[in-house]
């Protein structure tokens, strides 16, 4: 059975752009986390921190340690909660040694469908109505031991109600 997922809480400041035209800020998420291979699945989830849908530009994340197998298959993108229902892979999808297993700062792509322009993700509001796409979703999909993996995740955004 896998081991529940780490809920993690992000730390933002937001400003205004010039002439305040539209907000954009970075939104932090420290202590992400790898697992072991019995444990593959969900491991770390953070719902929306502001009351509003927003619009995700780009991501990075920083590996802190490696992951320590040469195999693993991470995705992080949108779900439906905090068990991971339906979990997307919008901003990152089968990120494997390349990427995990050495430490720095890395970019990465917004995933989109080849045969469509590019779309950015809307990171939905935590409304009590619906929970759809209001989780960003860490998730392991490679049945292999990456517990050793720390990483921390920064995803720039800005209000989806700015762009009207």
């Amino acid at each position: 059975m896998a081991a529940p997922a780490t809920q993690v809480y992000p730390d933002f400041k937001t400003s205004v752009g010039e002439g305040g035209a539209l907000r954009e800020f970075w939104i932090k998420i420290k202590g992400c986390i790898g697992s072991a291979a019995a444990d593959k699945g969900v491991q770390n989830v953070v719902q929306n921190p502001l009351d509003m849908d927003l619009v995700i530009l780009e991501a990075i994340i920083n590996v802190t340690t490696e992951s320590g197998d040469v195999a693993a298959d991470y995705n992080i993108g949108l779900g439906d909660s905090v068990a991971g229902a339906t979990n997307g892979d919008e901003l990152a999808d089968g990120m494997v040694a390349a990427t995990l297993n050495t430490k720095g700062i890395k970019e990465l792509g917004i995933v989109h469908a080849i045969a469509a322009p590019p779309v950015k993700p809307i990171w939905k509001a935590a409304l009590a109505a619906t929970t759809a796409d209001s989780w960003l979703v860490c998730d392991q999909d490679g049945d292999v031991d990456a517990s050793a993996l720390r990483f921390d995740l920064y995803v720039k955004v800005i209000p989806y109600v700015d762009l009207a």
